[in-house]
């Protein structure tokens, strides 16, 4: 008996040898929650522990069975072109059937579920682990446009969002509020932008922006409170009036009138180029108000003052004090650069246009907008910009970008560097056969169908006062 049970072992132990042993695949995450633009890494390992190095071993998408990465005979490469550059296979623990696969750079398109296969001359087994691409979105951040002597339209905004966000207001007792519009929309990337306006209202002092997605940590909150200063005031007579009928003629009389009270104490200047600043490729015209990009390169004195190497130039005038305001068409160009500069920046080789470096500017890269801050923040635009307005306030470190067609803010810096070293107005543009206008009083390309009297004012629901309080 003994006998036949000893041959019975060593038959099953040959069967087992030239078979080859049992495996099952395992993959140690059921789930891989990560970040958009970090890595993921899935790990696939046998039981029990097997040399996999003469295995065949694959990583396919499970949603359509696309092979991503393939080992076999020793060697590896990625087959789906969507991952080329981006694929990583760790081999080493693989004689201990270990082996791991690194997806660097993960973008929203990788969301689904991947399968980890291993396969030898007699058998095979699998497993599957899922991607989950996450992404916390930027700010938020707040636009103003006045509405009434009583409330103001208060937009809140935010992108960079993965999956689908919800946004709310809500008050200081974390009460729901009821918004007045909401939008959601995505790039081609699949990211999501938002934007949730309310009614402020004068005596509401205090709201909050809450933007969130069904992630873990999913959740950007901002405050904004509104000073009573900021809202109009209108008069007991005026009120009792017609408010529908007469407060917009008001509010411009209003404007009209404290515009021209402060025309004295107001620092005007006019802004013109200096062409002695242009890179050879810009041409400036002869009125000094027009900057475009010419296909041949110009014959003109190089000095420490010219820009060398990148397309920008500079104001002739230095904003030293007080308060600045100017308007740029920019109807005619999809690349530019606007905004101001210190008179002492660097203007030879290669120029970070960034603030640490002396340049606080937004910039327009075909329908992307962004402010060059020392984290680039992407800028959300409603409707088509045609003219830009650039307000500085020199004494309180202040520069604010806004849609000159509706007075919505762009973007707005803040920086105690503003006021240390005089500063330029600042322009670039890059696409040869566009073109960007500086505005002036006798400039018709930036407020059609209007006077030449009133074409360098700000827009009806601004002010500098106003400004400095935003």
């Amino acid at each position: 008996m003994m006998l036949l049970l000893f041959v019975i072992l060593i038959f099953y132990l040959n069967f087992d040898l030239s078979f080859g042993a049992t495996f099952t695949v395992y993959s140690q995450t059921k789930s891989v929650r990560v970040s958009v633009g970090e890595d993921a890494l899935f790990n696939c390992y046998l039981k029990p522990e097997i040399n996999a190095e003469n295995m065949e071993i694959k990583w396919l998408r499970s949603q359509d069975s696309s092979l991503v990465h393939h080992y076999r005979n020793g060697r590896d490469e990625t087959v789906n072109t969507d991952f080329y550059g981006r694929i990583q296979l760790i081999k080493d623990e693989i004689k201990r059937g270990n082996i791991s696969l690194r997806i660097q750079n993960i973008k929203v398109s990788d969301e689904g579920s991947y399968t980890c296969y291993f396969q030898n001359e007699n058998m095979f087994d699998e497993d599957t682990t899922e991607i989950l691409p996450v992404a916390i979105g930027t700010g938020p951040e707040f636009q103003i446009e006045y509405y009434s002597s009583d409330k103001m339209d208060v937009s809140c905004f935010s992108s960079h969002w993965y999956p689908k966000p919800e946004a709310y207001w809500i008050d200081n007792n974390s009460k729901r509020l009821q918004a007045h519009s909401i939008s959601v929309t995505s790039n081609e990337a699949n990211m999501y932008s938002v934007k949730i306006s309310i009614y402020f209202n004068k005596t509401a002092k205090k709201i909050s922006c809450l933007i969130q997605n069904a992630q873990p940590g999913g959740l950007r909150l901002a405050s904004i409170h509104i000073a009573d200063s900021l809202f109009p005031e209108i008069s007991g007579l005026v009120a009792s009036i017609s408010i529908n009928v007469l407060l917009p003629i008001i509010l411009i009389v209003i404007l009209y009138v404290r515009d021209a009270l402060h025309q004295r104490k107001r620092k005007k200047v006019e802004v013109n180029l200096d062409p002695d600043t242009a890179h050879p490729d810009l041409e400036v015209s002869e009125d000094h108000k027009r900057l475009s990009h010419t296909p041949i390169r110009k014959d003109v004195q190089m000095n420490d003052r010219r820009f060398d190497t990148q397309l920008y130039v500079v104001g002739a005038e230095p904003l030293r004090k007080g308060k600045c305001y100017w308007q740029v068409n920019v109807q005619n160009a999809a690349h530019w650069t606007i905004g101001v500069a210190r008179d002492n920046v660097n203007r030879i080789g290669k120029i970070n246009v960034l603030p640490k470096e002396g340049f606080w500017t937004i910039e327009r890269i075909n329908n992307d907008y962004k402010a060059l801050a020392n984290i680039n923040v992407p800028i959300q635009i409603f409707g088509k910009l045609q003219t830009v307005g650039v307000y500085v306030n020199v004494n309180k470190c202040k520069l604010i970008f806004f849609n000159n067609g509706n007075g919505k803010i762009l973007y707005k810096y803040e920086d105690t560097s503003l006021n240390k070293v005089p500063l330029l107005p600042f322009f670039s543009i890059w696409t040869p056969a566009e073109s960007i206008h500086l505005c002036s009083k006798d400039c018709p390309h930036c407020v059609p169908n209007v006077s030449n009297k009133t074409t360098n004012i700000l827009p009806q629901n601004f002010n500098q006062n106003n400004l400095d309080q935003v």
